[in-house]
């Protein structure tokens, strides 16, 4: 059960309620929608009760209207996936998965970006992840689980694959079906931001400088 049930794009304290959860918040992740597009950053915790902060995290948006009437995962891991991604998955390797990770990709400017994508994807199992060029590929297929899987030995990629390929009770999970409404009408429109200086002031910014 979740409280409230609705709230704007970003922002809105909500409270689970249910059975189970840890006393260290951070070791939940809650992914809210398929498709990155959100999560519940979690903040407090105990058994009965677990409290998050919705943060919008569909990376690829310019801007979202309408409702969004999404499903929301609660993950339980031993570590604290919330701060560290990357956690969830094993140690990397070097290479790529030949010919099975195109399914998604995009630009990412880290390896933990990357995973954040990853664990907002239902589907996702293991990506690549190419510093060089920020290049993330997620796929739906493994080593540990695929068949015929090869790498493309290209010797600056780098392979993650999610630990619940190997061991699938290293999470705990439970899903609400439509948990959670991102209502437009809810959310604050910033259309313009003024600066009032005093006079005789300085004002200092990323590039700018007016006295």
């Amino acid at each position: 059960h979740m409280t409230p049930n609705e709230g704007s794009y970003g922002g809105r304290l909500v409270v689970l309620t249910g059975a189970g959860f840890a006393d260290s918040p951070r070791r939940h992740f809650i992914k809210v929608g398929e498709g990155n597009f959100g999560v519940c950053e979690p903040i407090s915790a105990n058994y009965s009760h677990l409290t998050c902060i919705m943060n919008w995290k569909y990376f690829d948006q310019d801007s979202r209207y309408g409702n969004e009437h999404l499903d929301v995962e609660v993950a339980l891991w031993a570590e604290e996936i919330s701060d560290d991604p990357l956690l969830a998955f094993g140690g990397e390797m070097t290479g790529c998965l030949e010919g099975n990770d195109d399914w998604e990709l995009s630009s990412c400017a880290s390896v933990g970006e990357c995973a954040l994508r990853c664990l907002g994807r239902a589907a996702c199992v293991s990506f690549d992840y190419r510093p060089r060029y920020m290049d993330c590929r997620l796929s739906k297929v493994s080593f540990t689980n695929g068949n015929d899987i090869a790498s493309q030995l290209w010797p600056d990629c780098r392979y993650h694959e999610l630990r619940t390929e190997a061991d699938p009770s290293v999470v705990v999970r439970t899903s609400v079906v439509g948990g959670f409404t991102y209502r437009y009408a809810l959310t604050p429109d910033i259309l313009s931001m003024f600066a009032r200086i005093p006079s005789g002031g300085t004002s200092r910014g990323d590039g700018f400088q007016t006295t």
